[in-house]
């Protein structure tokens, strides 16, 4: 191979998207002192300072490593490379793919534990022999050898040990040796199977050799092997060929950090200005990416850090403030924190791993860079986690929320006493097509509107929910496990989710999201979409409120033919079954288990278990139909979640659905007066009216001529209260809220004496509230009504409409 023939292709821009031309950045490399790819001579040397006395860093550097070394962390950095230091280099055959290192149930091999007989489950306990998975087992090795390279890379810096720079640059010599040549698509050619995959393991690998470059120990000859023959060989590749997606963010951003490395001004400009066009056409308006927010969108942003963070120390900010409606880093860090549960856990809506929480690491280097409030609340939150879990998957997962990362030791400052929380409101993420609906008291759904992506892994999910309370997922969305177990049929299916299946099938797939409506509110949060393309022939409109601290699912569907409909249901916790089991029967998906019957019923109230909580559900339909329980799969099929099917056939079906969490010490007893609901928790009533109920009106001491109307009270005394598409509502014959003609909505939340009020209708008339306060918000504004015998008259003037 001629070293001296291999090129980059200049696919920049003419507009350059405001970066430095070639020149200037060959000005800029010039006069940057080494190391600075990872971190800068300066940097290291406040750390080695640090080092020097007790505290958290000093405890983290001579600490045992975690048990994934693939993945190099702060923690054990020191023993990482004295182990290195220890072993003989022995570069691998050419790595296959993660993906393929799985069990048939999903689970992750042990790659720590490897025999002669193959590679052993840690869940059931099966091994796996043959090709598929010696190459992925490769990839591990791959990896591991690339993050001890920047091990002792960093540990030279710190230590100014020379064995250190010896070790790092012999592993860097053989893989120069052994690297088969440029690749000739994603996945011909290379050290590693895909290219997305030697994009992320040669970024290490040229961290590393920055942090070495200048060490006595390294020749002309070696540097002139080690660029030539491994990092302009793969990076013209990295320039060469076409990409989208994630794989263009690894290409871009390893073809940018390598020209950091080697100082080739050519390579910066193309990789950084690759980076800022896909962030501007990939990203929503809000900065998420649209393939998945809880993995797809951090393993992006995670490229895109290691080419801001080289770039930004020799002059270009790629960490610029300057967004195009949230199109920038900025956006992609501040978007999240607004989809995330209050556990910080992630919806795992779309392609990726369940248990993915905002990443520490990532948000270190947030933090640093633009010293946002947002971003310190972020820290001191998820790391207060890892002392007082809220629940039983931050305790299996304890070590994401401790501040142990390669960021956080390397730049981590010490963290303000208190942060401002941040005010996080019901969102529409109109790029990935979600909707989450925020509650006051800590409950959250995530409503799935999207269209099915154009990838191996796209999910016929449409129209799909989860629900977030009491500090626990209560009903989930599970992601996806590795691709290459045999049950990831399941996780594409419709009947893997909270939705509705038809005739048995999958939903066809959908190409464009659905329009929808959408009306965060005080008190009351709604969504609503209709789909007409998943299921073609039948129309199916799904309506969504999340009231206070508990939720209403409606849903409609409509056929010129008959069908039969399976309304599903994914929980965590344990269904405590209030009707006995009839008969077994049989389930929606052939990887569900433990199907049985409890009859045939217009009104279920089921309940569900967790630690310390529970969830309470009212189920309604127009028509007997089949109530069947069963077990489904989770993150894995080697754990089970509870599975809700309501079943009905005919031309259409209606479903109602209420959702309560509670705590275990105070369940609610719910009682239904035909169209409306008492529901008691504790000193807490809520009186519900639905229109769209099935059956006739029943007594009750709540009266409405609205589609829904509620009526809370703590204590005895009104809390809130609210309308949707009406005129009024009553309770024990007394007027609570009532115009002259009907509104879209009106919601009331009473903080102390004092209403606050969300309004959407009519300008001009009054409408009238019962209270005795005359100090009031309405739409935001502070004003002083009129108020006579415990009524209050508001009248919508221009300026307090919306």
């Amino acid at each position: 191979m001629n070293i001296d023939t291999i090129t980059v292709r200049d696919r920049t821009d003419t507009t350059g998207h405001g970066l430095p031309d070639t020149e200037e950045i060959a000005r800029l490399l010039a006069s940057v002192a080494r190391p600075f790819v990872i971190a800068s001579d300066r940097e290291l040397s406040v750390l080695r300072r640090g080092l020097t006395k007790p505290g958290w860093k000093r405890s983290l550097y001579l600490q045992d490593p975690p048990e994934a070394e693939t993945k190099l962390a702060g923690a054990g950095l020191l023993c990482v490379a004295n182990r290195w230091l220890a072993k003989a280099i022995r570069i691998p055959e050419r790595g296959g793919q993660y993906h393929n290192f799985f069990c048939e149930d999903g689970s992750l091999l042990d790659f720590k534990d490897v025999s002669g007989d193959g590679y052993r489950c840690p869940e059931c306990g099966r091994t796996y022999a043959g090709d598929k998975y010696d190459t992925a087992y490769g990839w591990f090795k791959h990896f591991d050898l690339a993050t001890g390279c920047l091990a002792l890379g960093l540990v030279y810096q710190i230590d100014r040990d020379p064995e250190c720079a010896d070790k790092a640059i012999e592993i860097l010599l053989k893989y120069a040796a052994s690297y088969p040549g440029t690749r000739t698509s994603r996945k011909e050619g290379g050290m590693l199977e895909q290219s997305l995959d030697e994009a992320a393991w040669i970024i290490m690998l040229a961290q590393a050799y920055d942090l070495v470059y200048h060490s006595k120990s390294i020749s002309y000859a070696d540097r002139t092997l080690i660029e030539g023959r491994l990092f302009r060989a793969a990076a013209g590749a990295f320039s060469a060929l076409d990409s989208d997606g994630i794989w263009e963010a690894y290409h871009a951003s390893a073809l940018g950090v390598i020209g950091c490395a080697l100082k080739d001004p050519r390579m910066v400009r193309e990789g950084a200005a690759r980076v800022i066009s896909q962030m501007e056409s990939e990203l929503d308006e809000s900065g998420l990416w649209p393939e998945s927010i809880h993995t797809h969108h951090f393993f992006a942003l995670t490229a895109y850090i290691h080419l801001a963070e080289a770039c930004c120390r020799i002059g270009i900010n790629l960490f610029d403030e300057d967004t195009s409606a949230g199109r920038r880093l900025k956006g992609m860090f501040l978007a999240p924190i607004a989809y995330a549960y209050p556990s910080f856990q992630t919806p795992a809506a779309g392609d990726g791993w369940f248990n993915s929480p905002l990443p520490m690491a990532l948000y270190e280097v947030a933090f640093r860079r633009w010293n946002d409030p947002a971003f310190a609340w972020v820290l001191r939150t998820g790391y207060g986690f890892s002392m007082n879990p809220v629940n039983k998957e931050q305790v299996k997962h304890r070590d994401l929320y401790t501040r142990a990362s390669l960021y956080a030791f390397l730049f981590g400052r010490d963290l303000p006493g208190r942060t401002r929380t941040p005010r996080l409101e019901s969102s529409d993420f109109k790029g990935p097509g979600l909707v989450a609906l925020r509650a006051d008291e800590g409950s959250m759904i995530t409503f799935d509107y999207g269209q099915a992506k154009t990838m191996a892994m796209a999910r016929r999910d449409q129209l799909n929910f989860t629900f977030y309370a009491s500090d626990k997922l209560m009903i989930a969305d599970y992601g996806t496990p590795g691709w290459g177990s045999n049950v990831t049929d399941y996780y594409k299916s419709t009947a893997g989710h909270n939705t509705v299946v038809v005739d048995g099938r999958c939903q066809q797939p959908v190409t464009a999201p659905l329009d929808i409506v959408f009306r965060p509110g005080i008190f009351m949060q709604c969504v609503q979409a209709q789909s007409e393309s998943a299921y073609p022939g039948v129309t199916h409109k799904r309506h969504i409120m999340l009231i206070g601290n508990f939720a209403i699912v409606l849903d409609e569907l409509d056929s010129p033919d008959e069908h039969a409909f399976d309304w599903l249901l994914h929980s965590e916790g344990r269904l405590v079954e209030s009707a006995p089991v009839v008969a077994p029967a049989q389930g929606v998906s052939k990887y569900f288990s433990d199907v049985q019957s409890l009859g045939e019923h217009t009104d279920s109230l089921l309940k569900w278990e967790f630690e310390s909580c529970g969830l309470a559900g009212w189920f309604m339909t127009e028509t007997a139909g089949s109530v069947i329980t069963a077990s489904g799969l989770t993150e894995t099929a080697a754990r089970a979640s509870s599975v809700l099917d309501l079943r009905q056939t005919g031309r259409t079906a209606r479903y109602v659905s209420i959702l309560y969490p509670y705590r275990t010490d105070t369940p609610p007893t719910i009682e239904r007066f035909g169209k409306s609901f008492k529901i008691v928790c504790g000193d807490t009533v809520d009186w519900v009216y639905l229109s769209k109920a099935p059956g006739e009106h029943g007594s009750s001491e709540i009266e409405s001529d609205a589609s829904l109307a509620i009526v809370r009270e703590v204590g005895g005394k009104m809390a809130a209260c609210g309308i949707c598409h009406g005129s009024y509502v009553t309770l024990r014959g007394e007027q609570i809220l009532w115009a002259a003609d009907r509104f879209e909505r009106a919601e009331v939340r009473m903080e102390g004496r004092n209403p606050v009020i969300n309004y959407d209708g009519p300008t001009g008339d009054f409408f009238k509230l019962k209270c005795h306060s005359r100090a009031m918000r309405v739409n935001g504004h502070r004003i002083s009504a009129s108020c006579f015998d415990g009524t209050a008259s508001i009248r919508i003037t221009g300026v307090l409409a919306k």
